[in-house]
């Protein structure tokens, strides 16, 4: 960051990412468990609740990839580990998953 200012320019965060289907799966039950909490602060994004709604097969390793791609964060709360999506999070929910077919077609076809 520091050569960024030197140069005289900002350093520009850039969402890296793409999402597998399980990935977007967890990111949306996240997303739906901050909305109850909205409503009702006892509901919170544990691994219990966040396990209900997306129904993915090893939840652990999944949640520990998002977190490593800065797209959901970790806190502790009322004596449990809870989920929250961060801004990062939250944009590529919206971009949805990568169909890895249509980035094979589109390379072979170049070729």
């Amino acid at each position: 960051m520091e050569t960024y200012e030197a140069m005289g320019r900002v350093e520009e965060k850039v969402l890296p990412i793409y999402l597998l289907a399980d990935e977007l799966k967890v990111l949306k039950a996240i997303a739906e468990i901050e909305k109850k909490h909205e409503a009702n602060p006892e509901i919170l994004p544990t691994y219990t609740e966040i396990e209900k709604l997306a129904k993915v097969d090893d939840l652990g390793a999944i949640l520990h990839l998002l977190e490593s791609k800065e797209l959901l964060e970790r806190k502790f709360m009322k004596n449990k580990d809870t989920y929250w999506l961060t801004e990062w999070g939250r944009e590529a929910k919206e971009f949805g998953v990568v169909d890895t077919r249509r980035t094979r077609s589109t390379s072979l076809r170049s070729t």
